[in-house]
């Protein structure tokens, strides 16, 4: 882990065609402290995605791009689902 190449700000996008992405969640606070960290993170989503994408839109430990890396690294992710019952109709 490098901190260096953490992600700062990121969005979560998930799609079912590969083609039109819908927006999930943006991570609300500059994360700077990514290395050996595990964080669980609740995300309310309605929908069900077949593939997702992380788009990281600040990286490092400086803001804005200033450490002057273009690409970040995440040891693991881990996307956990919840399968509501099925509605019973009368």
């Amino acid at each position: 882990n490098y901190m260096y190449n953490s992600p700062r700000l990121w969005m979560l996008f998930g799609t079912n065609d590969g083609i039109v992405w819908s927006f999930i969640y943006k991570e609300p606070t500059q994360y700077t402290s990514w290395t050996k960290a595990i964080r669980t993170i609740y995300i309310k989503n309605t929908g069900s995605y077949q593939k997702y994408r992380i788009v990281a839109t600040e990286v490092g430990i400086f803001p804005s791009g200033s450490s002057g890396q273009t690409t970040f690294q995440m040891a693991d992710i881990v996307l956990y689902g919840y399968e509501a019952p099925p509605t019973v109709v009368a």
